[in-house]
């Protein structure tokens, strides 16, 4: 495996994968490993990250998409927000914080509605200080 593009053209096809397992009801790895597409190694990461976090990221996101049903969520919204948590608890010193949740926010700006940047950015703010607090 090799770095095949860039972080952005990366980023958007693992918000496909995500949102298409989501779509599916199948882990986001199962469709990767089903792919014809020569295979990212921080895209194979990230939806590694996922699948072996599956429950926390979840869980991050019931939690801290305050008022909402994660249910209910809009799939694009939830597969951003699989994306960039998995990312957060992948991350290594090359990729900030910042670098995520802005990508996750122009991720939502293009491909969901007009306020799904600001419901990420919320989200993704409170995840950041729960994972500071245990230490992910």
């Amino acid at each position: 495996m090799k770095t095949l593009g860039s972080r952005r053209r990366l980023r958007e096809r693992a918000l496909s994968i995500f949102y298409e397992a989501d779509v599916k009801e199948v882990d986001p790895f199962s469709l990767l490993n089903s792919s014809e597409s020569p295979i990212d190694k921080y895209l194979f990461s990230v939806l590694k990250t996922y699948s072996q976090n599956k429950q926390l990221v979840d869980e991050l996101i019931k939690k801290n998409a305050l008022e909402w049903d994660a249910s209910r969520l809009n799939k694009v919204d939830k597969a951003i927000l699989r994306m960039a948590i998995s990312e957060l608890l992948l991350r290594d010193n090359d990729v900030t914080i910042k670098v995520i949740i802005a990508e996750a926010n122009e991720l939502a700006e293009e491909f969901s509605t007009e306020k799904s940047s600001r419901f990420i950015n919320g989200v993704l703010s409170a995840v950041i200080k729960d994972l500071q607090n245990v230490n992910v």
